[in-house]
Formats: C-alpha cells, structure tokens, sequence
C-alpha cells in the first residue's frame, strides 16, 4: 500500500499540471478507495490527500474539504470507541485542551497558508505522503 502512495505522489509531483477531471465518477472512485482503504488499512487520509491533489483543487478547498470528511471519520469513530468502552471516563478531562489545541492548530495553519503558494502547498501534500510512506516501508522492513 505504501508502495502505491510513494509511486502516485511521485507521479503527480513530476506530472504537476495534470489534472484528474472532476467528474462525479472520479469523485466516486476516490471517495470509495478512500473509504475501503481507510477501513482495511487506516490509510484513508493518504489516499484522501492524493485524490484532492490529483483534482488540483485551490488549497483553501483541499483544507476545508479534508477537514469536513475528518470531522464526519472522527465523530463516528468517537461513537463507536465510546460505545464499545474503548475511552476511559478518566481522560474526559483532556478534551476541552485537546479542542484548544485544535483551535490554536487552526490559526496557526491558516496563517502559514496565508504566505503559501497554491505550488508550494500541493508540494508539501505530496512531499508529507512521500515521507510517510517511505518511513512506513523503511520500518517494516527494519524495525521489526
């Protein structure tokens, strides 16, 4: 899988201007890669970051479009984890900082993207999945 993360993310950074047309079937396509691949390997977000970038959507988009399918993953993995005991009562406490945490990440990031080309953000996307990936396929076969 991180094999196939590494070669999509290479292959958009050297073919910059492609563009994956933005038909309802493409969006079908990555949102269900997305999903299945996030279910059975919990790399939804990667494969989130490539489809977005293959789109070459304006990074204001890419952001709030990502950021509204993490709210929807995360709110329905908090029902199920808390449904099922998975979260201790003992750590309520830490979500009030985790959502100031949240919010001070917010605007910090905002403010970064205010000085950030649309070319230097869809390089930093690619280059984190790049990273990521390389770094998951180094620990496999190394750190075991």
């Amino acid at each position: 899988m991180n094999v196939l993360l590494v070669f999509l993310a290479v292959y958009l950074m050297v073919n910059f201007n492609k563009k994956i047309v933005q038909s309802d079937t493409n969006l079908f396509i990555g949102g269900m890669a997305s999903g299945f691949l996030a279910g059975i390997a919990g790399t939804g977000g990667a494969i989130r970051g490539i489809t977005l970038s293959a789109f070459l959507l304006p990074k204001d988009i890419f952001i709030a479009t990502s950021a509204l399918i993490d709210l929807g993953v995360d709110f329905s993995r908090a029902i199920v984890y808390i449904s099922h005991g998975y979260f201790d009562r003992q750590f309520l406490f830490l979500i009030p900082f985790l959502i100031g945490i949240s919010i001070i990440g917010s605007f910090v990031g905002k403010q970064i993207l205010k000085v950030t080309s649309e070319k230097v953000f869809r390089y930093i996307v690619l280059g984190v999945i790049v990273l990521t990936a390389t770094f998951q396929i180094w620990r496999y076969f190394y750190i075991q």
